[in-house]
């Protein structure tokens, strides 16, 4: 018997947490900081955000693996997109036809962004969804920060304060999200 899936909808709701979140002007800054200063990937950390919420698990190391696995085509090509549109960019003259080239860019780059995202999410969408329950934020916290950690050390990333601060941010801006009572600084 076929498990179910559930592709579309986990598609969905992992690309409305994601805009949700990354909308933040401090929570862009530090997943951007977490990319390009400590090499991580801000569609791998926003799912094993959504995840600890989605899920109420921890994801495991076989998992992990999967994850990356399934995610690591459509990152390499947003990589290759990225890099050539801040090359590309620079050599171009300040001008107006600078700002559309650079906006066109950034739409496709969000298109495989995307892609990535319900790749990533896809890759889970036999597990049962659990919707949107009401889990104590510590709960969600635990969660969430042992996502994070396993990560982290599947990257095989020593120990670093900065990336340590920057990480823990992202946790307290992501609880911030998630009690309905408080709202992020933009």
């Amino acid at each position: 018997m076929n498990k179910p899936d559930y592709s579309a909808e986990y598609a969905a709701s992992l690309w409305q947490f994601a805009n949700e979140f990354y909308r933040y002007a401090k929570v862009k800054q530090r997943l951007l900081a977490l990319q390009d200063e400590h090499q991580l990937n801000i569609n791998e950390l926003l799912f094993l955000l959504w995840y600890a919420m989605r899920q109420d698990a921890v994801i495991t190391e076989n998992q992990l693996n999967q994850l990356h696995a399934q995610g690591l085509p459509w990152q390499t090509k947003v990589t290759e997109l990225r890099q050539f549109r801040r090359t590309f960019c620079a050599k171009l003259d300040a001008d107006d036809v600078q700002a559309q080239v650079k906006a066109d860019l950034l739409r496709a780059e969000l298109t495989l962004e995307r892609l990535h995202l319900n790749t990533l999410a896809s890759a889970f969408a036999t597990e049962q969804p659990l919707g949107d329950s009401h889990r104590e934020l510590t709960s969600l916290h635990f969660l969430a920060q042992e996502n994070i950690d396993a990560y982290v050390a599947f990257n095989g990333l020593p120990p670093d304060s900065s990336r340590r601060l920057l990480l823990d941010q992202l946790l307290a801006d992501w609880l911030s999200l998630m009690d309905s009572s408080e709202t992020l600084d933009s």
